[in-house]
């Protein structure tokens, strides 16, 4: 890599290989399986597609992705995370948990993607306080609809609507991570039009339990 803080230090040489702008995000996008160069411009928009592609050379030196060609009929060349690089996981998760509590309500010029939504869900999402836990949790949002399944401190992530869930959130993205985050309570929410909840009363004191990250007012 062409970085180099010259420190002694893991957190140094971390930096080094993934601290260039736009690189964790990249990282982001190959989190839930390959890419092609196409799909990864779409979930980045703003990056010039020549950094993009620079930034894919510097994490394949780096060995944290490979560039495959798909066997036919699709044919097609896809970004992949390695070993190395899928364990950068955690790390973004908590590096999310973290961020969002210098995040603010959302412009209309923001970007917002489905897949976002998923990595939002298993950044919020604490194992500890779902032991025990057996729900499933239907998500309706503008930008699609996601069930949350939680099983003894498991969660799985789907992007569909299914026949059984014990408790149906219907409302915008904002609304809806603002809730789970504590900076807007449920029941204001619902009083003012921009949440509706369906379900088991209980569910949702496990939900916000399960997901509740606790962020300063003021951020």
């Amino acid at each position: 890599m062409a970085r180099d803080y010259e420190q002694y230090c893991g957190l140094a040489r971390g930096l080094d290989v993934v601290g260039e702008r736009w690189t964790l995000l990249i990282v982001r996008e190959l989190l839930y399986g390959p890419r092609r160069f196409t799909d990864l411009e779409e979930g980045l928009p703003g990056i010039p597609p020549s950094l993009l592609s620079a930034r894919l050379k510097e994490l394949q030196s780096a060995g944290l992705v490979t560039r495959e060609i798909l066997p036919p009929p699709a044919g097609s060349t896809v970004y992949r995370l390695t070993d190395a690089g899928k364990k950068l996981e955690d790390t973004l998760y908590a590096l999310a948990r973290w961020g969002v509590r210098f995040g603010r309500r959302p412009r209309k010029s923001y970007a917002a993607r489905p897949e976002w939504a998923v990595f939002a869900f298993h950044s919020l999402f604490r194992p500890e306080a779902a032991e025990g836990v057996h729900d499933v949790y239907e998500l309706r949002l503008p930008k699609g609809t996601f069930r949350l399944m939680v099983d003894d401190g498991v969660l799985e992530v789907e992007g569909a609507s299914g026949p059984r869930a014990d408790l149906v959130l219907t409302g915008d993205m904002s609304t809806v991570m603002f809730t789970l985050m504590g900076r807007l309570l449920a029941k204001d929410a619902v009083r003012r039009g921009d949440l509706e909840l369906e379900g088991d009363p209980k569910a949702l004191d496990r939900l916000l339990k399960t997901f509740r990250l606790e962020a300063p007012a003021a951020a």
